[in-house]
């Protein structure tokens, strides 16, 4: 297979009515999204874009788009306030505290493709309200906390989950995925969260 430019795949995109996400942002139905792919999580993409956008006062443009095909994308700037929801993908890495980009409430959710094991946390201090996390499937809560004294960052790990097979009967999987799927590591799997609600900009 012979590989595109980037103006071939911006053509391609075109042709499907898809949208490059360039800056790691977009927004959907009125919701504030960060996606970064594995390195880019640790190495703050989005909330270095965020910042940079905010130091700069440029008007970075980032998609938007309704929920249906028909209603198109436009582009509209960076929001002033951080993601509501942030979305990971991984390959051997967990949530890093301090590469949120998340709103007040917003959430994380971290896909790692090569662990299954059950989200957890620890604290590296407690004083200055810092953890770690690990775990296979992970998604955490961040929320503003501002006193006459103190402001710090309080996190939640939702742990209120189930996980279910893709394939009903053992071993399909290594055949039905064979050449698209690792089968090094672990058959792939379904993490179907409790509900949480999403805080909207305007309070809503």
């Amino acid at each position: 297979m012979i590989p595109l430019t980037f103006l071939e795949a911006l053509i391609l995109l075109s042709h499907f009515m898809l949208k490059m996400i360039e800056y790691g942002w977009f927004l959907l139905d009125r919701i504030t999204f960060s996606v970064e792919i594995c390195v880019d999580h640790d190495a703050r993409r989005a909330l270095t874009t965020y910042l940079a956008n905010a130091a700069s006062w440029s008007e970075t443009l980032i998609p938007s788009g309704g929920g249906s095909v028909s209603e198109g994308v436009e582009f509209v700037k960076i929001p002033n306030h951080q993601a509501q929801i942030s979305l990971v993908s991984s390959a051997g890495m967990s949530v890093n505290i301090d590469s949120l980009a998340l709103a007040d409430n917003g959430s994380i959710l971290l896909q790692d493709g090569l662990e299954d094991t059950p989200s957890r946390f620890s604290w590296i201090s407690k004083r200055k309200h810092l953890v770690e996390y690990e775990g296979g499937s992970e998604v955490v809560k961040r929320r503003s906390v501002l006193t006459p004294t103190d402001v710090f960052f309080e996190y939640k790990l939702n742990e209120e989950y189930e996980s279910y097979p893709v394939f009903k009967q053992e071993g399909e999987w290594k055949e039905k995925l064979d050449g698209v799927f690792t089968k090094e590591k672990y058959e792939p799997i379904l993490t179907v969260y409790q509900p949480s609600d999403i805080t909207h900009a305007d309070g809503a």
